[in-house]
């Protein structure tokens, strides 16, 4: 869980990190979407739904 404070920098420097493994990018993508869904929630949005492949 992150907080409920997301701060640009802290995405910035996840997003310049290398990913290591596909188990790091795996959970990079999971925080990202939990951040954009906190954002989103913030500010009364809704989160878009995910399209099946």
């Amino acid at each position: 869980m992150i907080s409920r404070h997301v701060h640009k920098n802290d995405l910035a420097t996840r997003l310049r990190s290398p990913a290591e493994s596909e188990l790091r990018m795996r959970n990079d993508l999971a925080w990202l979407k939990e951040a954009m869904r906190i954002l989103l929630d913030d500010r009364g949005l809704p989160y878009p739904e995910e399209k099946k492949a």
